[in-house]
Parts: C-alpha cells; sequence; structure tokens
C-alpha cells in the first residue's frame, strides 16, 4: 500500500514539473490565429480591411497547400515558391493598409525580427541553415 501511494504521489509531483515546463517561455500568448487578430486589432483594421485581409489569407494558404502536395518540386524550389507567396501577400497586405496602419505595421515587424533574433535567431530555415550539402 505504502508503494502505490508513492507511486502515485511520484506521478503526481512529475505531472505538476512538466505541467510548469512551459511557464518560462516567452510569453507570446494564444495560437497564431489569435495572435494575428490580435495584432489587426493594434493595428486598427476595419471590418471592410479585416474581409480583404481575410481573402488574402485564403489565397495564401490554398497556394501553400498546393505547393505541399506538389511532391515533383524539391524542397528548395518549395522554399523559394513559399518566400515568394509570403512577399506577394505581405505586398498586398500593405496595399490596403493606410498610411498610419502601415507605419505601425512596419513598426510591429521590426518589434517582432528582433524578439526572434533575442530567442535565437531566424527559424525560417528549420533545416539548420548552415549545414554543408550531402556529399554523393
Amino acid at each position: 500500500m505504502k508503494k502505490l501511494l508513492f507511486l502515485i504521489a511520484l506521478t503526481a509531483m512529475t505531472l505538476s514539473v512538466f505541467g510548469q515546463n512551459n511557464q518560462n517561455r516567452p510569453e507570446r500568448g494564444g495560437n497564431f490565429a489569435e495572435r494575428r487578430t490580435a495584432m489587426y486589432k493594434e493595428i486598427g483594421l476595419t471590418k471592410e480591411q479585416t474581409e480583404k485581409v481575410k481573402k488574402l489569407d485564403e489565397t495564401r494558404d490554398a497556394d501553400i497547400k498546393k505547393l505541399r502536395e506538389d511532391s515533383s518540386t524539391d524542397r528548395d524550389a518549395q522554399r523559394t515558391k513559399m518566400g515568394e507567396i509570403q512577399k506577394k501577400w505581405n505586398d498586398d497586405f500593405e496595399k490596403i493598409l493606410t498610411p498610419e496602419q502601415l507605419k505601425k505595421w512596419k513598426e510591429i515587424q521590426e518589434k517582432n525580427a528582433k524578439e526572434r533574433e533575442k530567442r535565437g535567431g531566424d527559424r525560417s530555415r528549420r533545416g539548420g541553415g548552415d549545414r554543408p550539402a550531402p556529399q554523393d
């Protein structure tokens, strides 16, 4: 009986330690959609602008899905195309904004870039950026 109580207590302590593990992470707030919505609110998008951005998002997401499903494209080409898709989204998004909103957007982008740098740099290249190419 004592062994059973000890195991239960040990399990509870272990779970509580793992549950607290995320408390040390930099605060990023909810999921991506929630952070994006908060950012749009911070910029001050109108309902009309929000609808336009939603359509941009849908188009971008469909393009990315199509690209990921295309197994005939190699990884580097996919990465390049993904960058082109994101650049087009950024350009179209900036056209929707007023000059004041664009200024605020640029400030947020700069702030986010600095935060990413503090956390360990650009993570857009998840494969490990500076690794040498495999030898054939």
